[in-house]
């Protein structure tokens, strides 16, 4: 794609996004608070805050060690260093690499189809509400998504090139874009599996089974110094984090409703009054989620059903949002955005490694959300690629109504 092009899209996106950032942190300011969300987000400050002061890499008392992955405290921690105990420091770095996201997007988008699709894609992301918003808020979730499309793009480089010999660089970067992914977020994990899959059914030749065979023991190097420190804290092997089974629990509980609520964990205080350790804890609260579903299976899968409903709500589900002025407009957009993104998708479904990598991630976080709360913000990641679907959506009504506009004038043409 031409230089001019990206760097246009580059900054309409920095320009609303800084604009956001600035935005928020005012409004917060004059209200007297500090985040938006607060119970994640001051997690993670917190984390980012103690990396920054070389501080133990915990947060809570009795201390949690294993309750995030790094990566972003990692990215608070470098923007305290350089701007200070900013928060807003925060929210424009965010806002910057956030912007970088929707040429990520172009590049990809121009991996399967026409310029003008992947013009559609850019812009659809530059200008997404929920997209700009969540890139000033002090959560995980556009860092997530800015390693995901990277991983994405890297991932189909690799598995396009044609040389019959390994391609070491292409399995190399798809395995450490994959870990520095999953430092994120563990959900991710998953993916080098997927990697290693796909490398063996779409390329030809013994050397795929090389290439699949590097992007795995890549992502484990990769991920070796984080499960060798949880080992040397809780004497397990952990490669991503202890707090699955809280979660499940949260979704899985007497008192659930599909919301999360996760006062049963400061109540109950398994760690403190029990003694369980942060292992152990989390084995528990895993082991009582499982229970539950098993000795209520109807009520189990209503709340399933719950979980769904509001990852694939339109609009907000949390109160603070809940205001007409809001709901209105977003679900009119996320309307649009799913409905001409299923269209999209549909004219390329026959195409394998497409559908896995715009679909692919918004389909795999709904199954995982149908287990764990959903809600709107989990699929927020999954949207960034997804963008690509709309675009083609797009493009192809462009092509459609653009047809029967020079038909019609043609006919008009011959009339006069």
């Amino acid at each position: 794609m031409d230089r001019p092009l990206l760097i246009s899209l580059f900054c309409l996106a920095l320009i609303l996004r800084m604009g956001a950032a600035i935005g928020i942190h005012v409004w917060l300011s004059h209200n007297s608070r500090e985040y938006l969300i607060a119970g994640d987000a001051d997690g993670y400050w917190r984390l980012g805050q103690n990396l920054a002061t070389g501080q133990p890499y915990e947060v809570y008392q009795p201390p949690r060690q294993v309750l995030r992955m790094p990566g972003y405290p990692l990215l608070i921690a470098s923007s305290i260093r350089l701007f200070g105990d900013s928060r807003l420091g925060v929210r424009l770095v965010q806002a910057f690499l956030a912007s970088i996201s929707v040429v990520i997007v172009a590049l990809l988008a121009k991996e399967f189809f026409e310029t003008r699709t992947a013009i559609f894609s850019g812009v659809l992301l530059a200008i997404s509400p929920a997209a700009v918003a969540f890139s000033a808020l002090l959560l995980s979730e556009t860092l997530f998504a800015v390693m995901l499309l990277l991983n994405l793009w890297l991932s189909v480089r690799w598995l396009k090139s044609e040389t019959t010999k390994i391609d070491l660089w292409g399995a190399l970067l798809t395995g450490i874009s994959t870990a520095l992914v999953v430092y994120v977020r563990p959900t991710w994990i998953p993916a080098f599996v997927i990697w290693g899959g796909l490398v063996v059914i779409l390329k030809s030749g013994k050397a795929r089974w090389g290439e699949a065979i590097i992007v795995l023991l890549t992502g484990l190097i990769v991920l070796f110094p984080w499960a060798y420190r949880n080992h040397s804290l809780t004497g397990h092997w952990v490669l991503t984090t202890l707090w699955s089974g809280p979660s499940l629990y949260d979704g899985f509980n007497p008192d659930a409703t599909g919301a999360s609520e996760m006062s049963f964990f400061d109540r109950e205080q398994v760690m403190a009054d029990g003694g369980m350790s942060e292992y152990d804890m989390n084995r528990y609260y895993q082991s009582r989620a499982v229970q539950f579903i098993k000795s209520e299976p109807s009520r189990s899968c209503g709340l399933m059903f719950e979980h769904a409903r509001r990852y694939w709500s339109l609009t907000p589900n949390a109160d603070q949002f809940r205001t007409t002025s809001l709901m209105l407009p977003l679900a009119i957009w996320n309307g649009l955005f799913l409905a001409l993104g299923v269209y999209g998708a549909w004219s390329f479904r026959q195409k394998l490694l497409p559908v896995i990598i715009i679909v692919g991630p918004m389909i795999a976080f709904a199954i995982i959300h149908t287990f764990f709360v959903g809600s709107l913000r989990y699929r927020l990641p999954a949207e960034y690629p997804f963008s690509i679907a709309v675009g083609v959506g797009i493009h192809l009504l462009w092509e459609k109504f653009g047809r029967k506009n020079r038909r019609l004038s043609e006919s008009q043409g011959v009339t006069l």
